[in-house]
């Protein structure tokens, strides 16, 4: 195996846990807000946990399955899960497996939150429309699950790519080392999924994609671009600038972000904190609010699509 692969096994492949120093919204903090958490084991044989957030009355009757991006799980987008709830849909989400409280060693493959996706659905058995929204690797997950099922018709994927050497060009900007990785994930992707550009040229589902030109992890030339050319009149697109890797948050949250969490794991990797305690306190005045404020005027574009 290439030293490129290892690399990225070493990298990318990891157990992804909360980190405890950073703060993340819990359900108390939203007054109404309902949670229901469930499990079942996935093929892989680890416990999954997945949970359901609703106010009540319920007013939809459609069910919105979010689909976390690569890290501790989905509480790291607790707040777009419940601005989804206060709209008055109920939300299905889940932490993959080697994410977050779900059991698992380690995130297995890029693959693996789609194979515990499509389990979660076959599990749960939605008797209601479902509508689909995930970012970055949620996204990518999304697409996965939309090209695979035919009964789901629409889904909204944020700041997402298309294919594992698409996502790895936001890392490595070798083409080559790209195409190894994707290669070697390919070789143990056993859902024998479909190319999604291909699926997307012909779809009759609605997607609608929201994107940052300026993202640099999943790009906009590697990812948008290509997608527009199909015109395809089933797909839509809210492009932002200056948005970066979540075109879904005001421009000053976005820069918030980069100032506070980004700096913090800057920080991390050169071993700056000496222990839990001193990243604490560098985290202490963070302001969750700020740190996850929502364009109104983009969830209003997502509520206008799910209908």
């Amino acid at each position: 195996m290439s030293y490129f692969v290892n690399l990225y096994k070493k990298l990318f492949l990891v157990r992804y846990d909360f980190d405890e120093a950073i703060p993340y919204y819990q359900t108390s903090d939203f007054k109404g807000l309902k949670e229901k958490e469930e499990t079942f084991i996935n093929s892989s044989n680890a416990e999954i946990h997945y949970f359901t957030y609703f106010y009540s009355p319920v007013k939809h009757n459609k069910v919105i399955l979010f689909l976390p991006g690569m890290g501790p799980g989905h509480k790291a987008y607790f707040k777009e899960i419940a601005t989804l709830a206060k709209s008055g849909y109920k939300v299905i989400t889940l932490d993959y497996e080697g994410c977050g409280v779900s059991g698992g060693e380690k995130l297995l493959s890029m693959y693996s939150p789609t194979k515990d996706t499509l389990e979660l659905i076959h599990h749960i058995n939605i008797k209601e429309d479902l509508v689909l929204v995930g970012h970055s690797l949620g996204a990518f997950t999304a697409l996965n699950v939309i090209n695979k099922i035919n009964k789901i018709k629409k889904a909204i994927i944020i700041s997402g790519f298309l294919n594992v050497e698409n996502a790895m060009r936001g890392f490595i900007p070798s083409r080559l080392i790209a195409k190894k990785i994707a290669k070697y994930e390919s070789s143990n992707n056993t859902l024998l999924l479909d190319d999604n550009l291909s699926y997307l040229k012909s779809t009759t589902n609605n997607i609608l994609f929201i994107h940052s030109k300026d993202d640099k992890k999943a790009k906009y030339k590697l990812m948008i671009k290509p997608i527009q050319k199909l015109n395809n009149k089933h797909l839509d697109f809210i492009i932002e600038e200056g948005k970066r890797h979540n075109p879904n948050y005001t421009l000053e949250s976005v820069k918030y972000k980069d100032d506070i969490i980004d700096n913090y794991f800057k920080k991390l990797r050169k071993g700056e904190f000496k222990d839990l305690e001193e990243r604490k306190a560098y985290l202490k005045d963070a302001s969750l609010e700020k740190l996850t404020a929502q364009d109104e005027t983009i969830i209003n574009k997502i509520i206008q699509f799910i209908g």
